[in-house]
């Protein structure tokens, strides 16, 4: 069931050999380098947009965040930092956070090839023009030494229901550290996890190549999958779970006020009841409205204003989609 993959997320880390790390550079420096990348992209054969990340509205920056294309530590500090997202907005390039040049690529559904493949394209493209900081001994020299190696990281995205429900996620996460591998809530409030989106990430990059790291994550992500739907199954042929899942479709096709974490716990019972068939329609009607309802979408829609009844605005963008 492809349904549980939500999405790919690969990314590499590369210093331009010539530069200390970002955290010693100063602003000059760090828009030295970003010019640097922008006259190579310049000549790439796909084209790219540049935004300055201190240019950027207050709600544009959670986007990207949402779009897993920058971190909240990168946007905490905008200085010399660019933005370089390709006409399909599945390629981004960003300067000077913990390393000089982060590309990320993102695929929807168990793809990693396309991604991987446009990833590795651009990075041999940049090796060609800049001389990367590497070393014989530990591979490319990253300021984080979990990216020490590759320098790549790859994530899959994926909807866990029944075992989260099941309670199954954190011997599973266990498991998977030992592995070397991060499987971690999606969304959560420092508390507890809500909506049953979880990433898988690789955490070694030294002592491994690029495609055998993405293969590793490939099969234990379809592994997990595999353990999802049998899963699922079980979980769905209970009358209490069915039940709890037409529950979830009536409160938000009727609810006035959804709080933000509630939202996401429910329509993760209607994404479930969609992939086992009790409900019609796609997963990717629902993953959409999970993103309309993320608190910064519906200050973008609705402006500063949502503030003060974002739960009710949330309950009306939910009820209006649902109904169509």
């Amino acid at each position: 069931m492809a349904e549980i993959v939500n999405g790919v997320v690969i990314s590499l880390s590369r210093n331009i050999r010539e530069y200390p790390f970002p955290v010693r550079l100063d602003r000059q420096a760090k828009i030295e380098v970003s010019e640097k990348v922008a006259d190579v992209l310049s000549s790439y054969d796909e084209k790219f947009e540049m935004f300055d990340i201190s240019e950027l509205d207050s709600y544009e920056i959670p986007a990207l965040l949402d779009s897993f294309y920058i971190s909240q530590k990168y946007a905490d500090d905008v200085t010399g930092k660019i933005l370089f997202v390709s006409e399909d907005k599945k390629l981004v390039l960003f300067t000077n956070g913990e390393n000089h040049i982060k590309i990320v690529a993102v695929e929807k559904g168990l793809d990693f090839d396309t991604p991987y493949a446009r990833i590795d394209r651009l990075d041999d493209y940049i090796s060609e023009k800049l001389p990367f900081a590497f070393s014989k001994e530990y591979g490319y020299l990253c300021a984080d030494p979990d990216n020490l190696g590759t320098g790549l990281k790859a994530t899959s995205v994926m909807h866990l229901g029944s075992l989260d429900r099941n309670r199954a996620v954190s011997r599973i996460s266990s498991n998977l550290s030992k592995l070397g591998l991060i499987i971690k809530p999606l969304y959560s409030d420092n508390v507890r996890p809500f909506g049953d989106m979880y990433t898988l990430t690789n955490n070694v990059s030294m002592g491994i190549s690029e495609k055998a790291a993405i293969e590793n994550l490939k099969n234990i992500t379809e592994q997990l999958v595999s353990q999802e739907t049998e899963s699922m199954k079980n979980y769905v042929s209970k009358i209490e779970n069915m039940d709890r899942i037409y529950r979830s479709w009536g409160i938000l096709t009727n609810a006035r006020i959804m709080g933000y974490a509630e939202s996401l716990d429910l329509l993760s019972n209607i994404r479930m009841g969609v992939i086992s068939g009790l409900i019609e329609g796609g997963t990717d009607r629902i993953d959409q409205l999970i993103n309309d309802v993320q608190p910064v979408n519906i200050l973008k829609t609705f402006g500063d204003d949502a503030y003060d009844d974002m739960d009710e605005k949330r309950a009306g963008i939910i009820r209006d989609a649902l109904a169509k």
